[in-house]
């Protein structure tokens, strides 16, 4: 299968996955008004703000926390990573240096399923400062990962289809000329 394809079936996957989680999942969670889904808070939570998120939850939005909200953010961070990574490989052949970083694209899937594992923690009533805190920080990493990477994706994209488009250009000019 072409690079491409993959590339649009992995995004496609995500988009899917994320309207399912933002239409259905994270408003059921987030109907006492606590917004309790951990992984919003792009800047992570207070110890105190944790244990409240998770004292708000009743036993039914926790149960489809844990076996809905959470298997579908496992799917959606790989979607994405995905997606990332071979938009990388699309874009190796002008930029060089992709290559060597395309495995990048993994480190906020990596981030966002440490977070699970540790919301997962967090939901089976295991709820020690320390769990806390690592869940939080997770969270941080996971944020200011994806918003490195895609910025990265988009300015990397823009300088690929620049240079494709110049180069498009030239070719145009080169053969009118003759």
């Amino acid at each position: 299968m072409k690079t491409q394809r993959k590339m649009f079936i992995s995004l496609g996957v995500g988009f899917i996955v994320y309207l399912i989680m933002m239409v259905f999942t994270l408003p059921y969670i987030s109907s006492n008004g606590l917004n309790p889904v951990f992984d919003m808070h792009s800047f992570g939570y207070s110890i105190n703000d944790a244990l409240l998120i998770l004292s708000g939850l009743t036993e039914q939005q926790r149960a489809v926390y844990l076996f809905i909200q959470i298997p579908l953010d496992l799917i959606y961070p790989m979607s994405l990573g995905l997606f990332t990574y071979y938009a990388f490989e699309l874009m190796q052949s002008k930029i060089k240096f992709l290559k060597e970083l395309k495995c990048i694209a993994f480190l906020m899937t990596f981030f966002d399923y440490m977070e699970n594992l540790f919301v997962v923690i967090m939901l089976h009533h295991i709820t020690s400062d320390p769990v806390i805190k690592i869940a939080s920080t997770f969270t941080q990493l996971k944020s200011i990962s994806v918003m490195v990477i895609l910025s990265f994706l988009l300015i990397l994209s823009l300088v690929y289809f620049s240079s494709t488009y110049i180069k498009k250009v030239k070719t145009k000019n080169e053969y009118h000329k003759s």
